[in-house]
């Protein structure tokens, strides 16, 4: 009798072939969009918001108790909102499940109406402008608005400066910068202050000494410059030649390149920023860790992307399987969760309700002075 080869290997092995180990279950993926600036204006910014997504995400796909892997999809705002876009048609494209982006306000505000047609969350993390938020209910931001940081700067003027009167300087050229100056205004005087001077500038004004010289012979308590690095600075290093000892006070938009232009006499100079290495908690804390051993300063959007970063992992292990949809509710549902700049959870506008931190600018070390305002009386000022 002929053996066919399947039994005659039967015969000669004893019993039947073993099969080997079992492969483990693919896990669920997350397909997360991260929408920056690798080229043009906004790059050296970004590059810090960029490095720490990465980190994060080698980090988690390397747990051994992950649930998920997250596949990661990086977008190039070009700096533009042409590029911003671009970018965020990609992100659709590609069926991204969340876009954490951008940071500058102008390429968010081109990202979000994409988006929001798109029904794809997108959480922004420093982007203050007001108006992101309402394009839709699939829009998120991390850091404060615009509203909340202009009320925080004349609560500082008026409870840690005592100022009773105030100047202020705005760049016409940008919405931020008019923004907070509204506000500021608003709250200043309803506080009891007086606001004796807004003067105006353009973006690419280099001179100063016309407005400051107006500014000087008004004998003000508090000068407010809620302008960028390079304006912010250049102001300074001009008002400081008269010389002035007028205190002044800027919003989170100056610190990236405030001294590169500021010169080296920043006596009285405060500012409002939404991190401080010395904040609570943060002595040994792994982003402060990541911070110095990548000697990245701290002047940039990195904390709110480390937050960003966390949110989404802590909201997509609450679920079972990925969707835009599953996300999207998933965020709105956080509840103060413990991040490095402040709790979170997200009110009925998708904002965070969080305290801004006052700063004192005058030594390089740059010193934490504290919290600034209450949620209540930023409440009282929204339109």
């Amino acid at each position: 009798m002929k053996y066919g080869v399947p039994l005659l290997l039967l015969l000669i092995c004893g019993g039947p072939l073993q099969a080997g180990p079992k492969a483990p279950p693919a896990l669920p993926e997350l397909r997360l969009a991260a929408i920056f600036a690798d080229s043009g204006e906004a790059a050296s910014y970004d590059r810090a918001s960029v490095a720490i997504v990465r980190h994060l995400t080698a980090q988690h796909n390397q747990s051994a108790d992950r649930r998920f892997q997250l596949h990661l999809l990086e977008f190039d705002t070009q700096s533009s909102a042409l590029g911003a876009r671009r970018a965020a048609k990609q992100a659709v494209q590609a069926n991204a499940h969340l876009v954490i982006g951008s940071n500058w306000s102008a390429l968010s505000m081109a990202m979000a109406p994409v988006l929001q047609q798109a029904r794809i969350p997108m959480l922004s993390p420093a982007s203050t402008q007001n108006e992101l938020t309402r394009t839709g209910q699939y829009i998120f931001r991390l850091n404060y608005n615009n509203n909340v940081l202009g009320a925080a700067a004349a609560t500082f003027a008026r409870q840690y400066l005592k100022a009773r009167t105030a100047v202020v300087l705005t760049n016409q050229s940008q919405i931020y910068s008019q923004q907070l100056t509204d506000v500021f205004v608003r709250q200043f005087r309803a506080s009891g202050g007086t606001v004796l001077l807004t003067a105006d500038y353009l973006r690419d004004t280099i001179n100063f000494k016309p407005q400051l010289q107006q500014v000087s012979r008004m004998g003000a308590d508090v000068l407010f410059v809620p302008g960028y690095g390079q304006d912010v600075g250049t102001i300074i290093r001009q008002l400081r030649a008269l010389p002035s000892l007028l205190p002044v006070l800027c919003a989170d938009g100056c610190m990236a390149d405030m001294y590169r232009y500021a010169g080296k006499d920043l006596r009285y100079t405060f500012g409002l920023f939404y991190w401080h290495p010395d904040l609570p908690g943060m002595a040994q804390h792994p982003f402060r860790l990541w911070l110095r051993s990548q000697n990245i300063g701290h002047f940039n959007a990195a904390p709110l992307v480390y937050d960003a970063m966390q949110l989404v992992l802590h909201a997509a292990g609450q679920l079972n399987e990925f969707s835009a949809e599953a996300m999207r509710l998933a965020l709105a549902r956080l509840h103060n969760y413990p991040g490095i700049t402040g709790n979170v959870s997200f009110n009925r506008q998708r904002e965070p309700e969080k305290t801004v931190q006052a700063l004192d600018l005058s030594d390089p070390a740059v010193h934490y002075l504290g919290p600034v305002v209450s949620q209540q009386q930023v409440q009282e000022l929204k339109p």
